[in-house]
């Protein structure tokens, strides 16, 4: 039995009556301040949080250094950090990677015939074991023609670049360049005077071999072509004015010159030198041309601004064509979309059951009649016999009931095609049960979504609520953002080690295990400096530790638990006041309805009496949100630990949080709703919203589910209908714009703006619901009920003796068709 209306029971709460503090004059207007401890508590933690922004400013946080470059060592350009002074050095450029472009070269002139003639064999054996795969593939005199001109040192890895796509070779191209900090972005190195000569890696395994040779090849004299060759291992460099670091680090890359960017991050001077030098590797690729399109495209939207703003008030027209259909069409609609989910579980039920049954050479259609006659047959052998109970439909032998075989051949697919058959009849029956039995609350769902609508309608000034919520939420995420800059700006010295490691392994870790640098999150990373090179017992150890950018101390975790705080104060509020509006709204009587001011009212009682319970209610939010994102912090140190166990525990912990955050997040807006409605505490408010919730489950759920349904169709029609319109408009004041980067902007456009409407139309209908409710319980009558709800008023009178059952919905349409219209229009 699900009867229209509530039943009373002593274990749901006690229900709305008549009295003193009832809502008969629509919102209780007799209030007091509710919950004074945490609006002290909510001024005291703002109070905390500016101390310790300004603790963090005198701190030594400085906020550019989230921002600005960084070298190959994690040192800031521009600035005088834990590296040296850069102060003279703001821009960041690349250099050639001597140890991925030269160091194969030297190595293949080390294993050369030539090179092992001045070695020991025992030397020549160790350093070049593996030479097979090496630089040693090339031949002295293409090695000699590479140093002769050091352009086709490109050639090197150009090749071997071709293969990939673009994203891999994004990845693969720092390898071959070095981040530096230099006084510009493209130093003149042909006028510095400065060289470099080649020598390996002091960690290298060859390092020793390649020395050995050097002194053998002194000794022996000039003229031979291994000593021609290796006299061209010399590199023109940067001057210590321009490069501040050893030589190796300071050789211009062949043929690519660059420019200053943004923020001091040099870019590609010539996107078309850029092109001949990766050669190969970009086949197929116009980066030119590709980088002009995505120029053309933003030149042309900042040239359209005003169309944005013609689309804009465009977007509004339409959100409000919406509301004014959801009032005129939502009933069709919606079950229409209901009727249709009968229909495909039926229909699809059916044909799977057909086609099952259906014999080889037979038609769709002669199986279907087929099956209706078998059917029927068997209906009334076994009504005759009731002892012969038998299944109504059955696959049988293809001997006996399908001469030629089953169109289906595989006996095990027909069985299946049957199962899912009968699957999809039950689910289409029970479907179909479930509409007859909630036939009432479906109607009223309906009649609320049509309120909710009629008053965005009649009051769109409610609208600027949410958008004063964007502008004062932006303002105030600013603000919180600059503030925790400086606190996550300030690293300290010892945050990562400052020793030298051997391997890469003991810095940076592997698959399964952390290194030293990455230990704990936020990591740092690990750089190899050949130029700081440390050797202990014949190791060399040339890894280092560079710090992360930022860190998470328990000031940020402080300032973070604020964000959450007073965001979700920020949403309580919007809530609270527009719950106000609707309630006022709603028991104002019929013909004052739209013309009566809702906002003045709902906003004074929201700020001066009922901020601390809205404060109350976004601390208990924001604890959970809190714990949520603790898990995913400790999750992120499990997976820099490579504890893959722990990084699944928290993180499901993290999912749990996040379903009862929803959970508690539902209870809190119809307890905000309450709060609007009668001026009780939060959790006065909160109770009653849940035994209220509790008594009439069914309604809310009903709401819920059509609410989904009219919240798709709106995000669809505005959005889609704002970036038709705006394309328009486009051609029409534009025809020669390039639509691409306007269309996107129109899409995210109509897409807030139909959230926009939706969250207030949202919000509306169910404080509308709620209002209907506690008018029912009190039976309170009069000139205020809405037209689109009178009839459900009407049903609920007439059903205090006898109340309506499952088919409750057949009486209540004959009561709306029997009723005349008294009341205007809501």
């Amino acid at each position: 039995m699900l009867p229209s209306k509530p039943q009373t029971n002593s274990n749901l709460g006690q229900k709305n009556t008549k009295g003193e503090g009832d809502l008969s004059d629509g919102p209780v207007r007799n209030r007091h301040v509710t919950d004074c401890a945490c609006t002290l508590l909510f001024v005291c933690q703002a109070g905390c949080f500016w101390f310790l922004s300004g603790k963090a400013i005198s701190a030594g946080g400085d906020i550019s250094t989230l921002f600005l470059p960084r070298d190959f060592r994690g040192d800031y350009c521009g600035v005088s950090s834990g590296g040296g002074n850069l102060s003279f050095y703001p821009e960041l450029t690349y250099s050639l990677s001597v140890s991925t472009t030269v160091d194969p070269i030297a190595y293949g002139l080390l294993c050369s015939s030539a090179g092992e003639a001045m070695l020991s064999s025992d030397v020549f054996a160790e350093a070049c074991s593996g030479s097979s795969s090496s630089g040693s593939s090339y031949s002295l005199s293409d090695i000699e023609s590479m140093l002769s001109d050091p352009s086709q040192i490109m050639s090197t890895f150009s090749s071997s670049l071709s293969s990939l796509s673009m994203s891999q070779i994004v990845d693969e191209a720092l390898q071959y360049f070095n981040q530096v900090c230099a006084s510009s972005c493209s130093p003149n190195s042909t006028t510095s005077g400065r060289t470099w000569t080649y020598s390996p890696p002091p960690n290298a395994v060859w390092a020793e071999a390649w020395n050995e040779m050097m002194e053998t090849l002194s000794d022996s004299g000039a003229g031979s072509s291994l000593q021609i060759a290796i006299s061209q291992l010399q590199f023109e460099a940067w001057s210590y004015e321009d490069c501040p670091y050893a030589g190796r680090y300071c050789i211009p890359f062949p043929m690519i010159s660059f420019s200053t960017g943004v923020d001091n991050y040099c870019a590609p001077a010539d996107l078309g030198s850029m092109e001949a030098a990766l050669g190969d590797a970009l086949e197929g690729v116009n980066v030119t041309d590709a980088f002009q399109s995505v120029s053309s495209s933003i030149s042309d939207f900042a040239t359209t601004l005003d169309a944005l703003g013609v689309v804009a008030a465009a977007s509004v027209v339409i959100g409000l064509l919406f509301m004014l259909g959801v009032r005129m069409f939502a009933k069709p609609i919606i079950w229409l979309c209901i009727f249709s989910i009968f229909v495909i579980l039926a229909a699809g039920g059916y044909a799977s059951v057909v086609r099952a049954n259906q014999c080889a050479g037979s038609s769709f259609v002669d199986a279907s009649q087929s099956l209706a006659e078998a059917t029927a047959s068997k209906a009334v052998s076994t009504i005759s016999n009731a002892t012969n109970i038998s299944s109504p439909v059955q696959i049988e032998s293809t001997d006996s009931s399908c001469s030629d075989g089953y169109a289906v051949t595989d006996e095990t697919l027909r069985e299946v095609l049957l199962y899912c058959g009968y699957a999809l009849l039950s689910m289409a029956a029970l479907w179909l049960l479930l509409i007859i039995c909630m036939c009432s609350r479906i109607r009223l769902a309906i009649a609320i979504t049509q309120v909710g609508s009629a008053f965005v309608e009649s009051n769109p000034q409610t609208l600027l609520v949410p958008i004063l919520q964007i502008i004062v939420g932006s303002m105030w995420m600013a603000t919180w953002g600059v503030c925790a800059a400086f606190m996550v700006s300030y690293v300290p010295a010892g945050y990562v080690p400052s020793q030298a490691y051997a391997t890469e392994a003991e810095a940076a870790g592997n698959a399964t295990a952390s290194g030293a640098c990455n230990s704990r999150w936020p990591t740092g990373f690990a750089y190899e400096d050949f130029s700081e090179c440390t050797s202990t017992n014949s190791t060399v150890s040339c890894w280092y530790c560079g710090p992360p950018r930022f860190m998470l101390g328990e000031e940020f975790a402080y300032a973070f638990f604020c964000l959450l705080w007073h965001n979700a104060f920020l949403i309580a509020l919007g809530q609270c006041i527009i719950a106000g509006a609707v309630g006022t709204w709603f028991f104002a009587n019929n013909a004052d309805k739209g013309s009566e001011p809702v906002l003045c009212r709902s906003t004074r009682n929201a700020l001066c009496y009922n901020f601390g319970s809205l404060a109350f209610g976004s601390l208990i939010i924001a604890i959970v949100q809190f714990l949520k994102w603790v898990m995913r912090y400790l999750a992120e140190q499990a997976k820099a630990q490579k504890n893959r166990v722990a990084v699944v525990v928290f993180r499901a912990l993290a999912s749990c949080l996040w379903c009862f955050e929803k959970c508690i997040k539902f209870l809190n807006k119809n307890a905000y709703i309450q709060v609007a409605l009668k001026g009780t505490p939060f959790c006065t408010s909160a109770k009653e919203a849940f035994f209220l919730i509790l008594r009439n489950i069914v309604r809310f759920g009903a709401l819920a589910m059509l609410g989904r349904v009219v919240d798709f169709l709106g995000i669809s029609f505005i959005t889609t209908a704002t970036a038709i319109v705006g394309y328009f408009v486009l051609q029409a004041l534009y025809p020669d714009a390039n639509p691409i980067v306007p269309l996107a902007c129109y899409i995210l456009m109509g897409y807030l703006v139909a959230r926009l409407f939706l969250n207030v139309y949202a919000l509306a209908c169910d404080t509308s619901l709620q209002c209907f409710i506690i008018a029912e319980e009190m039976e309170h009558r009069g000139d205020f009920i809405p037209s689109a709800l009178q009839s459900f008023i009407k049903q609920n009178d007439l059903q205090e003796v006898h109340e309506g059952g499952c088919c409750s919905c057949c009486s209540s349409r004959k009561v709306a068709d029997n009723e005349s219209p008294e009341a205007g229009q809501a």
